[in-house]
């Protein structure tokens, strides 16, 4: 399943990048965590989901593939198992500016998604997804301040 977007978020470059490089500050921007530990930079999550009628939970490992700060490129590997299914997805990143102070942060994957998560039509696993994201970037533009 294809995965792709953009959003215009109101940041300052190197703080929105020093910001996505520090992974306990990105954590407390993913909407759902419920319990969180990093190890040797790789995040290990529980996140609580929920898609339409159905919810569960997943134990996520996230990882970053590459942090290229110069270019505001990056590139996350982010596996999730749980009630809903499993998926997989190779996450690219990239930052780059729009008008005025504003930037573009511009998201694409190719994600594996099996169980009933996958079962569910692409518009709404897809439409689920987009919205996360604007909360995550919400949450990132206030330098991790919006959730607990």
């Amino acid at each position: 399943m294809r995965i792709e977007g953009r959003e215009e978020v109101i940041v300052k470059p190197d703080e929105f990048w020093g910001f996505l490089s520090t992974p306990e500050k990105v954590v407390k921007c993913v909407p759902g965590v419920l319990t969180w530990k990093i190890e040797k930079e790789i995040i290990y999550a529980k996140i609580k989901v929920g898609i339409g009628f159905i919810k569960g939970t997943f134990d996520t490992t996230t990882r970053i593939l590459r942090n290229d700060i110069e270019h505001k490129v990056a590139e996350l590997e982010i596996s999730g198992t749980g009630s809903m299914g499993n998926f997989s997805a190779t996450v690219n990143i990239l930052l780059s500016p729009a008008s005025g102070s504003k930037y573009l942060v511009t998201y694409s994957s190719e994600a594996k998604v099996s169980g009933t998560m996958g079962t569910l039509a692409a518009p709404i696993v897809n439409g689920a997804i987009k919205n996360v994201v604007k909360d995550f970037l919400k949450c990132a533009e206030n330098g991790g301040k919006d959730l607990g």
